[in-house]
């Protein structure tokens, strides 16, 4: 017997992973909240986002034990790649099938990121980073993967998230922190 879906946030298409807000209110939501949902649902706003994955959250809500042997849902009628391996990519959202960037990207799984296509190769992968790091940034690892990078009309001219720019730069080596203070071109004169 099929489990009926618990509707969550994360599930509909007006729920903003980036800012983890609803877009029709602007109301904060966690992506596994489903007790604005169903409501939503009653009310018309709910539209279902058909390209993530329902979690464990979305079979079982909180209340209930879910059982040991839960495994995720099949995922045989998702794309795959060409060695057979479903083109799904985690993001904010949860698990996702993977959009390509563009109509010139072919997806590939890659097995060193948990089984899942590289994120700026994707639709939703470049929404996020792009929203992370800002959109000069972005293109750059879009062009270390060999993609282009598709920047929507809200994004042109974004310079992201101050915090996940800083993390980012400092993560590639590329932010200048105004050198080690320990080394210095002179020698220093110490007085005990």
């Amino acid at each position: 017997m099929a489990k009926n879906l618990v509707l969550t946030c994360s599930l509909c298409a007006n729920y903003c992973p980036n800012t983890s807000k609803c877009r029709l209110n602007d109301e904060p939501r966690k992506a596994y909240d489903s007790s604005f949902a169903e409501t939503c649902k009653e009310n018309g706003g709910f539209i279902r986002y058909i390209h993530v994955i329902p979690d464990v959250y979305n079979y079982y809500s909180m209340s209930e034990d879910t059982p040991p042997n839960w495994t995720p849902p099949d995922l045989k009628r998702i794309p795959t790649d060409r060695n057979g391996l479903p083109l799904v990519v985690k993001t904010k959202r949860g698990l996702e099938r993977a959009i390509p960037a563009d109509s010139s990207v072919i997806l590939e799984v890659e097995t060193t990121i948990e089984g899942k296509v590289s994120p700026i190769t994707t639709y939703q992968g470049q929404r996020e980073i792009i929203y992370e790091i800002g959109v000069k940034l972005a293109a750059e690892e879009a062009s270390k993967a060999g993609v282009p990078l598709t920047v929507l009309p809200d994004e042109r001219d974004w310079e992201g998230i101050p915090e996940h720019v800083y993390a980012y730069l400092g993560a590639t080596k590329k932010y200048n922190r105004g050198g080690k203070a320990w080394l210095t071109d002179k020698p220093v004169q110490w007085n005990y």
